[in-house]
Formats: structure tokens, C-alpha cells, sequence
């Protein structure tokens, strides 16, 4: 399973860097726990990570899910980000669809 973690919804996965990669994603922001945002210097930020499905692609179109990407303390205690919504690759801005990873 690959795992892309998305920082500060600025970030840029290191994996993208080479060329303009696009992939959609849909957050239900009622699933989104109070106190897993956090201040930043210019605004407040939640932290998260793409996962792949599984077994590809699913019946919706989706390549993988979305979850909340908790602090190091918080997994080392065992806990789990909770899955916020779906990502779809949508290929490269030239329109080629070939997934990177």
C-alpha cells in the first residue's frame, strides 16, 4: 500500500515534483473531528493523508481514500485517523492518465 501524506493542504507530495501530477478529492468536512486542526501562521491547517485502495480502483471511480493524518504520539498510542473522503488520479495536465505510482 502506498501512502501519500499531503501537509498543511499546501503541500506538495515529493512523489509529484517532476511533473503536474492532478488528483480530485472529495472531503465530507462533517466527518472532520473537532481539534484536528491546527493554527498556523497564515490560517488554520488540517493535515492529510491519500491512501490507495486496496484492490484499485472502485466501482465509483475513486483510487483511494482520504484520512486525517494524526501526530506521531497519537499513532504510536495505537490511534487512527478517520477516513474523510475519496482521491481519483486524473492524470497529468496533458490529459495522459497514466498513474505515477
Amino acid at each position: 500500500m502506498r501512502v501519500i501524506r499531503v501537509s498543511n493542504l499546501g503541500g506538495r507530495p515529493e512523489l509529484f515534483h517532476t511533473h503536474i501530477q492532478m488528483i480530485a478529492i472529495s472531503i465530507n468536512l462533517t466527518k472532520v473531528p473537532e481539534g484536528t486542526t491546527f493554527k498556523g501562521k497564515k490560517g488554520e491547517y488540517l493535515n492529510l493523508l491519500l491512501v490507495d485502495n486496496k484492490h484499485g480502483r472502485d466501482e465509483f471511480g475513486n483510487d483511494g481514500f482520504v484520512k486525517i493524518d494524526l501526530p506521531k504520539e497519537k499513532r504510536d498510542a495505537g490511534e487512527r485517523g478517520e477516513i474523510v473522503g475519496n482521491w481519483k488520479y486524473l492524470g497529468k495536465g496533458n490529459g495522459q492518465q497514466e498513474r505515477p505510482f
